[in-house]
Formats: C-alpha cells, structure tokens, sequence
C-alpha cells in the first residue's frame, strides 16, 4: 500500500463545504469504485471530487461519479476567454449534448470506457450549452479552464432557460426521458 493521500470532494448542500478522505489505495480503481458508490447514495445521482489542489487554480481536474439516469441541467461556461471543459470517460459510458440556443440537439457525442474503438474523450468549447446522459453508471476525469481566480460557484454555469431545472423534479424528469429518447433515437 502506498503513502495515504488526501481526496477533497464537496457534499451535497447549497452551501458546499470541501471535505476531505484519506485513501491509501495504490489502485486508481479503488476510488473510482468508492465515487460511484458515492454518487450511489447522493440524491442528485453525482459525486466529484478533486484532482487539483486549490480551487483558485486556473485549470482544474475533477472526478466525476455519474449513477445512470441523473439529470444535469443544461448549461455553458462562459465569462472568460477560454471557459473549455474537457471530458475523458474512464467506467462506462455516457452521450454528451450539445445544444443550440434555441435547445435543438446540436450533437449527440458518445463516450465508451468498455468500446476500444468508440471515442473516449470530448472538449466542450467555450460558451457551448451541454449535459450529459446515460443508462448506466459513469466516471469522466473533467478538466475545466476558469478565469483567472479560479472557480466560483455563482459565475461557473449559465443554465439554459428552456430546461427545466435539477429542483423541479417532475419538470426535470419529463425531460430527461424525452431528451433520452431523442438522443437514443
């Protein structure tokens, strides 16, 4: 067993405070299956934690824990620059959406750990609107560029008006089977 590295990841409130895990696996396999064990329980179906040190760096890299079916509001990055978000799957798969300002699908990327041949990794330009979705739990190494100081929940997304949001459950799941089923079609 190697050293005992600390593993920062955020809980679930409004108010998100960072909490720490010590882990002293050598298998980077490990915590993948302790995240999605994470995002297992999580009633947004999600869990990240952070790769990155400090929350004020520029280019920043998380672990996304996806469970299948969770809804993430569409959304873009912008305020900045170079506001890229890039996705690279590592368990499982999962499509990345792309949308047009009206909220017509503009591409339907998928990404497959399991497939040696499918695509593994996408990069969500700045200011494109996106989520994701999946049948199956998922793990993506995020990495995000933020304006200079860093990440700042109030600025980060900008969520599409025309999609419900993550609160309105019922709204939400309403359109979560629809966009699926568009996305599967």
């Amino acid at each position: 067993m190697g050293e005992t590295k600390k593993i920062r990841y955020a809980d679930e409130s409004e108010n998100s405070a960072f909490l720490e895990k010590n882990w002293g696996g050598d298998n980077f396999g490990e915590i993948i299956d302790w995240a999605l064990e994470e995002a297992g329980e999580s009633t947004r179906g999600r869990f990240n934690f952070m790769v990155h040190t400090d929350l004020e760096e520029s280019l920043q890299c998380l672990v996304n824990a996806v469970s299948e079916n969770s809804y993430a509001q569409p959304h873009k990055h912008s305020g900045g620059k170079d506001r890229r978000e890039t996705f690279t799957v590592v368990r499982g798969h999962l499509w990345v959406v792309t949308f047009e300002e009206n909220g017509s699908i503009k591409q339907k990327i998928k990404l497959d750990a399991n497939d040696s041949d499918a695509q593994k990794t996408f990069v969500i330009e700045t200011g494109e609107i996106h989520t994701v979705i999946s049948d199956e739990p998922f793990v993506v190494l995020e990495l995000k560029q933020h304006p200079k100081g860093g990440y700042d929940p109030k600025t980060d997304k900008e969520f599409a008006p025309w999609a419900p949001s993550e609160k309105n459950t019922k709204e939400a799941n309403i359109y979560y089977k629809e966009l699926t089923r568009k996305v599967y079609s």
